[in-house]
């Protein structure tokens, strides 16, 4: 999981497994908060950027265009299907 102190991530902005994204942090449509990147306060991502280390720095314009958009359907897809599944359990 990742933790996430109060910032602000757009849609299609992915965040790593066990990052840490600080108060006020930014993250754009498109960018990316690499797994165990710290992100420090007030910080923002741009669009299809790279977050990552500790403390991260940025690698612009290193995601490709859409490069989440398989991952995204993906998600929800697998999103509708959870919700259709459940079944009350008394």
């Amino acid at each position: 999981l990742a933790q996430l102190e109060g910032g602000t991530m757009e849609d299609r902005c992915l965040v790593g497994w066990e990052s840490v994204v600080l108060h006020d942090v930014v993250g754009r449509s498109g960018a990316l908060v690499g797994a165990g990147a710290v992100v420090s306060n007030g910080t923002e991502v741009p669009a299809r950027a790279m977050a990552l280390g500790i403390p991260a720095t940025m690698r612009l314009d290193a995601v490709p265009e859409g490069a989440f958009a398989s991952a995204v359907a993906m998600y929800a897809w697998n999103g509708a299907r959870y919700q259709q599944e459940l079944r009350r359990v008394d």
